[in-house]
């Protein structure tokens, strides 16, 4: 065999290094690169949380104002915006600052949240402390009862209020105005009452609601019954009707009676607020006395004046077929346009179809007389 030579290649140390570096330059490109619009941004930091709170100071009640405060964020320049909540529900259309109580935030809980926003930056969010906002009370409008007289006592009538555990007070008012020391459930009359007006003002309150006030209608106060004298009214003829008219009357409460008088004396039986004149009424006044009576308190009277002495009226029917009344004996028959007197030939053969008092009543209506 021959011999052969062996050559030991030796590493080439720059070469290594080149391809190290190559590979090294691959691997980089091979790694994805994040875009720098998706590279994370900061967030929005809240260092105060933001603030609810009652326009001056006042309670938490239907049309009370809220006023808020944002709090403290960084960076200090990101913009706010608002929603206001009612409980965990956003209330519709209130992204103010500034929120107005409605009656549907009766006995909620109502909070603000503020998410604050700017670019390159990730908006954040943050609530205020709720504020309770006050119940509402189911209240009714007083009465009071009693007789609006000097020295007579006066009743409050509170009416149902809800909750049934409502505190109630009570202010007497003259005129609109609080009488001193008149905060009881009763108040008794007294001089300087007399020609003013009282009423009641009836306060509720209980904790969690809001404080409500009711006040009455009015009474006019009276030293004694008062009353104008009553008017009659109607003709002042035999069977017309004659009514009275009873005005001015007071207190509340006065009860009336009737009494018609014929010459000043009482016509037995005509008690009522109205009158027919009789046959016996010809020839004398009418007048009406109306009685005015109430618990406790003198009774008063007034009469009215007289009316004119009572006639028969001029025209009447017939009171039967062939039959006029004693008062109006004249017959005037229709077909004929004749009217015919007590005593003339036909007269009791006649069929009247009116009936007159005169002579110049019948011509009135159109008849001429009988010749015989």
């Amino acid at each position: 065999m021959g011999n052969r030579t062996i050559q030991i290649i030796r590493p080439n140390r720059a070469l290594a290094a080149v391809l190290l570096a190559l590979s090294l330059v691959l691997t980089l490109l091979m790694v994805p690169q994040v875009p720098a619009s998706h590279a994370t941004e900061p967030d929005v930091v809240m260092v105060k949380a933001p603030k609810i709170s009652v326009r001056g100071g006042g309670t938490a009640k239907a049309g009370a104002f809220l006023d808020s405060e944002p709090g403290s964020w960084e960076p200090a320049d990101a913009e706010p915006s608002y929603q206001w909540m009612r409980g965990d529900e956003e209330i519709a259309g209130a992204t103010e600052k500034g929120y107005r109580l409605a009656a549907a935030d009766r006995g909620a809980r109502i909070s603000l949240v503020v998410t604050m926003s700017k670019v390159g930056f990730t908006s954040k969010s943050g609530t205020s402390a709720s504020i309770d906002v006050l119940k509402a009370m189911t209240t009714a409008t007083p009465k009071f009862t009693g007789i609006a007289v000097k020295g007579r006592t006066l009743t409050a009538k509170p009416g149902n209020w809800v909750p049934k555990s409502v505190k109630l007070s009570y202010q007497w008012l003259r005129n609109g105005k609080a009488i001193k020391k008149a905060t009881k459930s009763q108040y008794k009359l007294v001089a300087a009452d007399v020609k003013k007006t009282i009423s009641l003002r009836v306060t509720g309150k209980k904790t969690g609601h809001e404080t409500a006030v009711r006040v009455s209608s009015g009474k006019k106060v009276f030293d004694g019954i008062v009353a104008k004298k009553p008017k009659i009214v109607g003709i002042a003829m035999y069977g017309k009707r004659l009514t009275a008219k009873a005005s001015g009357w007071g207190p509340t409460g006065v009860k009336l009676q009737y009494q018609w008088r014929r010459d000043g004396i009482a016509v037995a039986g005509a008690t009522g607020s109205s009158y027919k004149l009789r046959a016996a009424d010809v020839g004398h006044r009418i007048t009406v006395s109306v009685v005015g009576k109430l618990s406790h308190v003198p009774t008063r009277t007034k009469t009215s004046k007289a009316t004119n002495v009572v006639s028969y009226p001029t025209h009447a029917n017939p009171v039967s077929k062939y039959r006029c009344p004693v008062w109006a004996p004249i017959k005037g028959n229709a077909n004929s346009g004749i009217f015919h007197v007590p005593g003339q030939r036909f007269y009791n053969a006649t069929q009247p179809e009116d009936c007159f008092r005169t002579e110049a009543a019948a011509r009135k209506w159109g008849y001429r007389k009988a010749k015989v």
